[in-house]
């Protein structure tokens, strides 16, 4: 579908059961753009009203379906996805345009998710007891709403797998900015029959209410980033009520801090990557996982945002992280070679030069600064600890393993989870492990590994597939012992 030759992709399709709708198709004709640059990369449909309920109907109808598939059927398609996944690499460079990652990161991404579905038996035995999956006692919950934002692999993607492995249908509703991931994924998965249909539509055409109506038809909805997102589909007559009362932004966005997230959603809220390198570590491996977790997907949550390095080891080891961040080659994300994107003016002030213009107020920069370039502050000021910058910059400190463990908690009081994603210890004390896994305020304590090494690791410490499907041997041991209490009870 992707010419390298000529970069440009035709078209992202719909498909609604056996219906495949093509932009020309459809009402109005998406553009999808580059990142950094107004260059029209693809098109998507944008789908008429019929079509978009009758998806609810198609997602229902297929429920009924997946529901009665045995797991080992569902997991031949899976592997099927996975391996032809991992070989397509027809959207390797539309999704490093349009999602600002450098290609050859987008394919390592791509790769790891496909090796993920190759292996779902395995990851589905690790998740579930493993009877559980062999006697089909796994049950979905009815038809997931997919309506993350895509960040490369981890968000749509994931959220579709996730969704099926649990025993649900899908509605994937494609990011306008970078749609092409979860348009791969959910293509390949439904030409081998899992139940994910495919839409796209834009708000700005008279539709933005559909998200609520999303909302209100399915049984789930994941969401990643901000909550306020899901208080403006859930509450929106709630809000609007407010606002025709008279209630300026400010009290509302009050209000919305207080509202309660609503059981069918399943908010993927916290961020934050934190790394710690110890007096013990391997520097250099420490290094060089450092600067991945620092400068890899720029748009990621679980990217390493701030390091602690332990004193005696400091200088030296701050040396060889800045000759490693100043060796990165930054260029289009399009080529080959590009370690870091090359990003433009606009994105740049808007994204970028406040983050240092704050990090300046206390801290220093060691390496960078400008525009496109690579940048290591030392000392950032505690306020930046709940941001961040999508852009490869770290914030370096000196600090032992104690400091670390401040510098994880005041990041994690910024959360409203009250713990940061990532938490990447480089140490061979092992007690320093042990202690922050039970300690630390972060979902994930990595040991001399990357922040983003997070395929296949439960997400804020849960497994997405648990919270979307349940066990069906719980209702009848729970039914069983109800029974049994009453039965005793007649004779107490």
């Amino acid at each position: 579908m992707f010419n390298q030759k000529s970069m440009y992709m035709t078209e992202i399709l719909n498909i609604i059961g056996n219906k495949i709708i093509r932009p020309e198709d459809s009402d109005n004709i998406l553009e999808i753009r580059k990142m950094f640059e107004p260059r029209i990369i693809a098109s998507m449909p944008d789908i008429s009203h019929y079509d978009f309920y009758r998806v609810m109907g198609e997602a229902k109808k297929k429920y009924s379906y997946w529901k009665e598939l045995p797991f080992s059927k569902k997991i031949e398609i899976f592997e099927k996805v996975g391996h032809e996944v991992f070989k397509d690499e027809d959207y390797d460079i539309p999704i490093a345009l349009a999602g600002g990652n450098p290609v050859k990161y987008v394919r390592e991404d791509r790769k790891n998710m496909a090796k993920l579905a190759i292996n779902s038996e395995r990851y589905l035995n690790n998740i579930f007891n493993g009877n559980s999956i062999k006697h089909d006692l796994i049950e979905g919950k009815g038809v997931v709403a997919v309506v993350a934002s895509s960040t490369v692999y981890s968000t749509q993607p994931w959220v579709v797998l996730e969704s099926l492995y649990g025993g649900n249908s899908v509605i994937i509703k494609l990011d306008s900015q970078e749609p092409f991931s979860g348009f791969q994924f959910s293509y390949h998965l439904n030409k081998h029959g899992a139940p994910v249909q495919i839409i796209s539509y834009s708000r700005e055409n008279g539709k933005s209410d559909w998200a609520r109506k999303l909302y209100k038809k399915t049984d789930v909805m994941p969401i990643m980033g901000s909550p306020q997102t899901i208080f403006d589909i859930v509450y929106y007559d709630l809000l609007t009520e407010l606002r025709n009362n008279g209630k300026s932004e400010n009290e509302i966005n009050e209000i919305k801090r207080n509202l309660p997230i609503p059981d069918k959603v399943v908010a993927l809220v916290t961020h934050g990557g934190l790394g710690y390198i110890d007096k013990s570590a391997d520097i250099e491996k420490a290094v060089e996982e450092t600067v991945k977790g620092a400068t890899r997907n720029i748009r990621s949550c679980k990217r390493m945002r701030e390091i602690v390095i332990h004193p005696d080891i400091y200088e030296t080891t701050l040396k060889k992280l800045a000759e490693k961040m100043e060796s990165l080659y930054v260029g289009d994300v399009g080529d080959f070679n590009s370690d870091v994107p090359q990003v433009d003016e606009t994105f740049w002030e808007n994204n970028v030069e406040p983050y240092i213009r704050t990090a300046l107020g206390e801290g220093e920069i060691i390496l960078g600064g400008e525009m496109n370039q690579p940048t290591i502050i030392y000392n950032s000021p505690d306020s930046l600890l709940g941001q961040e910058c999508t852009y490869a910059i770290i914030s370096v400190k000196r600090g032992d393993f104690n400091r670390a463990l401040e510098v994880c908690k005041k990041m994690a009081d910024t959360q409203l989870k009250k713990r940061i994603l990532e938490f990447s210890i480089f140490s061979r004390n092992e007690n320093q492990i042990e202690y922050a896994n039970r300690h630390a305020p972060a979902f994930n304590v990595h040991w001399n590994e990357s922040t983003i090494e997070s395929v296949g690791k439960p997400h804020e410490g849960i497994y997405l597939v648990r919270e979307l499907s349940y066990s069906k041997a719980d209702r009848p041991v729970a039914g069983f012992m109800k029974a049994m209490k009453n039965f005793i009870s007649i004779f107490i």
